[in-house]
């Protein structure tokens, strides 16, 4: 990789970041394709979310990546939102297109093509069980309820954060049953036994422990 005057610049948000693999994967995909173009991760604290949004409009950066915790505190900064990332009520993706910001959320996606590449799982008529009620979460309940999973059950520290989600996908998805539950072993057992897919989206794993 060269980087000169025209190197187009991308990068991820986060906090922490060191361990995303976004950086490794980008520029991999950026070299094969032959853009001059360079991927890095920034590393951003809760209270620098609005200024560093801001900085991708004043640098001239092409875009960015956003991944825990930002993904729901970027929204306020930005001057359009997809309608998939509206509805979700999380950006993973911000675009700068001639100074403006567009946000998206691919995250969605991403996991159904996952599911069914590695896993050969079709949620449809299916029990999951997601931990966790952050952005994450959002897009992985949404995509389980668009892809006609039978019952979600949202497992999260906060029982109003989880409160909080459900009743957000209650409405677009009235198909899909949509329970809450403490993360309490006694009562999360009887739904992990009777899932049939159980999704972490929490920060645990995130450095491999």
């Amino acid at each position: 990789m060269q980087v000169d005057g025209s190197t187009v610049v991308l990068g991820i948000f986060g906090d922490p970041v060191e361990h995303s693999l976004s950086p490794r994967m980008q520029n991999a995909a950026i070299a094969a394709a032959g853009i001059n173009a360079v991927y890095v991760p920034f590393h951003v604290e809760k209270g620098a979310v609005g200024a560093a949004v801001a900085a991708v409009r004043a640098l001239g950066l092409l875009g960015v990546n956003v991944t825990v915790p930002h993904k729901e505190a970027v929204l306020p900064y930005l001057d359009a939102i997809d309608a998939e990332a509206e509805m979700i009520g999380a950006v993973n993706t911000i675009v700068n297109r001639c100074g403006r910001l567009i946000g998206y959320n691919t995250d969605g996606q991403g996991f159904l093509a996952s599911l069914r590449s590695d896993l050969a799982f079709d949620p449809g008529g299916r029990k999951a069980v997601v931990l966790g009620a952050g952005g994450a979460a959002r897009a992985a309940v949404a995509a389980l309820a668009k892809a006609g999973a039978a019952a979600v059950t949202i497992v999260n520290r906060s029982r109003d954060r989880a409160e909080t989600l459900r009743e957000t996908f209650r409405g677009p998805f009235p198909d899909t049953e949509l329970s809450v539950c403490a993360m309490d072993p006694e009562k999360l057992e009887g739904f992990v036994l009777a899932a049939d897919l159980l999704v972490n989206t929490t920060t645990v794993g995130l450095h491999g422990d």
